[in-house]
């Protein structure tokens, strides 16, 4: 990637070579154990990827507070 980049296109770029991999192994997957590729669970996994990505970005890498997470009956 080049430096002159945004965060945003930077992002971009490697939610769609995530989602990719995600893809192909998924693909790898079914092949191997003989079942139909499911498009719509690849693209779920893809997705909840990114949202995980994205969260973990904003909330520890950019400096913000982790939330007290309240210790429920211990």
């Amino acid at each position: 990637m080049r430096t002159s980049w945004s965060a945003f296109r930077k992002g971009l770029v490697l939610f769609a070579v995530a989602a990719v991999k995600t893809f192909l192994e998924a693909w790898l997957v079914a092949v191997q154990t003989n079942v139909g590729f499911n498009f719509a669970e690849a693209g779920y996994a893809a997705l909840v990827n990114f949202d995980l990505a994205v969260v973990f970005y904003v909330g520890l890498l950019n400096g913000a507070a982790v939330p007290d997470i309240p210790r429920c009956g211990v």
